[in-house]
């Protein structure tokens, strides 16, 4: 029963972007967005995500372990968010996704707690994002709000999808992170340089920001680079809604650089007493990946290296990522 309500809440949220066009177009609210026809619709890409460090050659279970992630990215912002608007930047869109994250030491058949390694950790959270773009400049504006810590259920679905798979139990969960709200609030401004002929494309995306909260406060910058047969003509890997023409292939690498004032999934729970280790300031991530688009669908990979996140930290960690996504059409009326 708890599970049912659980899928029920999901999607609820997963959802909410259709329940607010349908409203609008119920009351036949003003809209800007137009097809050719004239007609007002809203194209929109459905995301699904799974993040696990067995889809790399270490194959391991440890750190950032894994995560899930289903939402969408849409062309049309509810109108109570019409305030955000300036001139420079016209194309809004916005994402809403549902995102669960768990965090592991290396050695979970330890049953006693690993005081030089990192805490479990859990994170599920509800992504609010806008973005507004002009040609080749973007700038992004992220909410993530949800549970930190024993409310994120992340030890009922590690250990239940263990036990399903056959895989080694972790046992070190009673030493989890508390419950506690998680805010953060980012923002992200990137620029895109593009070079096309014929079939081919190549572009190279610089960006910086930052974020603040309890889950996370640092400050960010990084670059991506992608080249291959009709790449996708956007900014930021990842928030591309529109439908591709043709098929596309491509590659794309990257690198993001963070300092970090405050990461509690290392630094522990904010308001009580828990366990915690000594955080590096300073952190590197490289990417490297691939992605093909065919008629409505994408399909991407894409693998990370983490640099060390913590003091006592003996390796680097990887983590791959599948992301699958389909692209739909709705006409309002």
């Amino acid at each position: 029963m708890k599970l049912l309500k659980y899928l029920s809440t999901c999607f609820y949220i997963f959802f909410i972007p259709f329940q607010v066009s349908f409203a609008e177009s119920l009351y036949e609210l003003p809209l800007n967005i137009h097809s050719e026809e004239g007609q007002p619709e809203v194209k929109t890409r459905f995301l699904f995500e799974v993040m696990n460090d067995f889809l790399t050659t270490d194959m391991t279970d440890r750190y950032f372990t894994s995560g899930i992630r289903v939402g969408q990215i849409s062309n049309k912002l509810p109108r109570f968010l019409e305030w955000y608007s300036s001139e420079d930047l016209k194309d809004d869109y916005y994402v809403v996704t549902l995102t669960q994250e768990i965090y592991t030491p290396e050695d979970i058949e330890e049953t006693e707690l690993i005081e030089n390694d990192r805490p479990y950790a859990g994170w599920t959270y509800v992504t609010f994002a806008i973005g507004k773009r002009d040609h080749n400049t973007l700038g992004l504006t992220v909410l993530d709000i949800g549970a930190l810590g024993e409310g994120s259920q992340a030890e009922k679905t590690q250990i239940g999808f263990h036990k399903a798979t056959g895989s080694t139990i972790p046992s070190g969960w009673e030493h989890q992170l508390g419950s506690e709200l998680g805010v953060m609030l980012k923002h992200i401004r990137a620029k895109n340089f593009r070079v096309e002929k014929e079939s081919f494309s190549a572009d190279l995306s610089v960006f910086a920001g930052g974020a603040i909260g309890n889950v996370r406060t640092s400050l960010d910058a990084g670059l991506n680079v992608r080249f291959g047969y009709n790449v996708p003509n956007s900014i930021m890997i990842g928030h591309e809604y529109e439908k591709q023409k043709e098929f596309s292939l491509y590659a794309h690498m990257g690198v993001h650089s963070s300092y970090i004032f405050r990461n509690a999934l290392l630094d522990g729970n904010t308001f009580s007493d828990s366990h915690s280790v000594e955080r590096e300031p300073f952190v590197n991530r490289y990417t490297l990946g691939v992605a093909a688009d065919l008629g409505n669908y994408r399909l991407s990979y894409t693998y990370d290296i983490f640099g060390r996140e913590f003091k006592q930290q003996r390796e680097r960690h990887h983590l791959g990522t599948l992301n699958l996504s389909y692209f739909k059409k709705f006409r309002l009326y």
